[in-house]
């Protein structure tokens, strides 16, 4: 039982991070081409 919960919790903080992790390299690709436009 407490196995089980921990694989869960470990899967859910994984997946969390996963997505912090695809959201910023979105983040910076949008960034940098506003930036290029900007200053170019």
């Amino acid at each position: 039982m407490l196995y089980n919960q921990d694989t869960v919790e470990y899967d859910v903080v994984s997946k969390f991070i996963l997505g912090q992790l695809f959201y910023l390299k979105i983040y910076e690709k949008v960034y940098f081409k506003l930036y290029n436009k900007k200053y170019k």
